[in-house]
């Protein structure tokens, strides 16, 4: 599978100083920080940023919702594909074999970033010279530094570190209001690209016969 975000502007797939493997649908990774890492990374971020003088428009906002029933559907595929393994008789990887079961449970977080996004997406301030949104920049560059875990007191003092810096840095309302659904689209994200991994890695593996 190959399902990519090619729909996203350009400065919207990768998130700043983010170490990637080779390749679009590698997962977000960058290195480790801690949280006073991650506070005075947040400085440098807001120090470098640049507003646009404009928002996301309908653009941005189609662009991300697109991402998300991309995702959603390539996932899906991945599930497809683990369940077809299972039954030809390939033992799944940990990993595949919890998605497989528990696939069930991204439909309500698909639901929960539609709903975050409609009413603020198009109004979300976005970073010169690329147009990214600057709220779904933040949310990448914390889910890779994160390696996709979600601390909540570290978010907090992300968010507050990145607000100390020049008067533009300050997050607007539409944006604070679109973190959980940012957040939840990034990890979404990211699982599609370590499902897409999952079919490949059942073939390797051991085969104990078709499932009947």
């Amino acid at each position: 599978m190959n399902v990519k975000n090619h729909n996203l502007p350009a400065g919207q797939r990768t998130p700043h100083d983010a170490a990637r493997a080779t390749g679009d649908d590698a997962p977000w990774r960058a290195a480790p920080l801690g949280a006073l890492q991650r506070a005075e990374h947040a400085r440098q971020l807001a120090a470098r940023h640049v507003l646009q003088p404009t928002t996301a428009g309908k653009g941005g906002a189609q662009a991300l919702r697109a991402l998300l029933g991309t995702d959603a559907d390539a996932i899906a595929a991945s599930c497809d594909a683990l369940d077809e393994a299972a039954r030809a008789g390939f033992a799944l990887p940990p990993a595949g074999a919890r998605l497989l079961d528990q696939h069930h449970l991204l439909d309500a977080q698909v639901r929960l970033v539609r709903a975050g996004l409609r009413p603020v997406a198009a109004t979300l301030p976005t970073l010169a010279p690329d147009g990214a949104v600057r709220a779904w920049r933040l949310v990448l560059d914390v889910v890779a530094h994160g390696d996709g875990r979600i601390d909540a007191g570290e978010l907090a003092l992300f968010v507050a570190a990145y607000q100390e810096g020049p008067q533009s840095a300050l997050l607007c309302i539409a944006e604070l209001d679109a973190l959980p659904a940012l957040l939840r689209l990034a990890l979404i994200d990211n699982l599609r690209r370590l499902a897409a991994r999952g079919p490949c890695a059942c073939w390797t593996r051991p085969r104990r016969g078709p499932v009947t």
